[in-house]
């Protein structure tokens, strides 16, 4: 994958639910297309109305999140899939994933329903006006020292 892109709109869509819920973690969905050179992230999924927000986790509305998975599907004439799920690490300064990120990854990598082989994740952490965000990419079949098979990809918003 050459390059990984990310809409300014869903950008500001993400550190808005950020903003919204600090101090606790939120999070959603990652929606998007790729191609042989790029990936696209062209919208985000908020958390929905029945999630759980807590200080160091979050527990999405999978009911609504689903919905909304195949709105944007049919929407797109089925061009834009579940690439991966974003959520915040309010008042990390470091940005990293951490272990239940990593099997959250795993886990959705072998998931036949999610049908994706190398899931995103992208994380913003900080505060309020102050966010930085990173993503990382699930690679598969690759055989890692390191506890993890997830590596940090470069975004450009467009």
């Amino acid at each position: 994958m050459n390059t990984t892109w990310i809409s300014n709109t869903s950008v500001d869509i993400l550190l808005a639910e950020a903003d919204r819920t600090f101090p606790l973690e939120t999070g959603g969905v990652l929606m998007g297309y790729v191609t042989e050179k790029e990936l696209v992230i062209s919208e985000i999924i908020g958390p929905g109305p029945d999630a759980i927000h807590r200080t160091h986790s979050f527990t999405p509305d999978y009911s609504y999140q689903e919905i909304e998975v195949a709105r944007l599907y049919e929407e797109s004439c089925r061009k834009w899939t579940y690439l991966g799920d974003w959520h915040s690490h309010p008042r990390q300064k470091w940005p990293n994933l951490s272990a239940k990120d990593i099997q959250t990854l795993h886990r959705i990598a072998r998931s036949k329903k999610a049908r994706i082989a190398a899931p995103l994740m992208l994380l913003s952490s900080g505060q309020p006006t102050v966010w930085k965000l990173n993503i990382w990419q699930w690679q598969p079949g690759k055989l890692f020292r390191s506890r993890s098979r997830a590596v940090p990809l470069s975004v450009k918003v467009y």
